[in-house]
């Protein structure tokens, strides 16, 4: 076995749950910037073994919608979290992901 095998330092496990319509809008509203999503992967890739990942948010309009083709790039692992009720009062995205 090769000594630099023995000081490797295994990657931790990981499953990733992306809150990516409040990263998305507060990206946007404090600096004017789009979340960088391939590169928030490769980071994340860098550091840890991840088995899953999935972002939540509301992608039926607006700035959301025209992400999900660079989010498809990393994952299809796409959670919609649009209410549905003709009168929505807010969003269910921090409560889908509670459950």
């Amino acid at each position: 076995m090769e000594i630099k095998a023995l000081f490797r330092k295994k990657k931790q496990t990981a499953a990733v749950f992306v809150d990516f319509e409040h990263w998305s809008y507060s990206l946007n509203r404090l600096y004017g910037l789009k979340p960088r999503i391939e590169d928030f992967g490769e980071e994340l890739t860098k550091q840890y073994d991840v088995k899953r990942i999935f972002f939540f948010g509301d992608f039926s309009e607006g700035r959301l919608s025209s992400s999900v083709e660079e989010i498809r790039r990393i994952t299809n692992n796409i959670i919609e979290t649009k209410n549905p009720s003709v009168h929505p009062s807010k969003d269910f995205t921090d409560f889908i992901l509670l459950f």
